[in-house]
């Protein structure tokens, strides 16, 4: 089936820690996904290639601040912060050309690793920022999940298709 709709922009969003309470002014740098490998080579092989082994390296989200605020302090916290970022996809109507709004929900939990207080400059943003290493991250676009990691629990699922099953049915998991 042809794509209907012509992606375009993120229309808008906002920042919520612990799924009520607004995080403030700050943009997020999301995670990326690069799958931990391994070099295969020796006999039976000619020449070598790397092969995933089934799971992530380390995976950060930054959140870059316009400005010091008391919510900056809160990341500095001990223990697991879970965010959950909501947001206006725009998109275009391929037969009509009218702007199509679709909702995008992230939700991630992770431990701060660093924590930028920034600069002071007159009548500028501090650029202040807060790195958290992630062990969860769900994606839902229109309230469908297309993305689910949690390293701590055993659980990845790309499109509802449960990547490990196989894996924790060996495991006997």
């Amino acid at each position: 089936m042809a794509n209907k709709a012509i992606p375009d922009r993120l229309k808008d969003f906002m920042v919520y820690k612990n799924t009520t309470d607004l995080v403030g002014v700050a943009d997020i740098q999301l995670p990326s996904f690069s799958f931990a490998t391994e070099e295969v080579k020796g006999a039976g092989v000619f020449g070598s290639f790397e092969s995933s082994v089934g799971s992530f390296g380390s995976q950060k989200i930054i959140l870059n601040w316009h400005s010091i605020t008391d919510r900056l302090f809160d990341f500095l916290e001990l223990g697991a912060h879970r965010l959950d970022c909501r947001g206006a996809l725009q998109e275009h109507d391929r037969s009509s050309g009218r702007p199509i709004t679709r909702a995008l929900r992230i939700v991630v939990q992770g431990h701060t690793t660093s924590g930028e207080l920034g600069k002071l400059e007159k009548n500028a943003t501090t650029d202040s920022s807060t790195e958290l290493e992630i062990t969860y991250i769900k994606i839902e676009l229109d309230g469908k999940n297309i993305l689910e990691l949690d390293k701590l629990n055993y659980i990845y699922r790309v499109n509802g298709k449960d990547q490990l099953a196989d894996t924790r049915r060996a495991l006997g998991l």
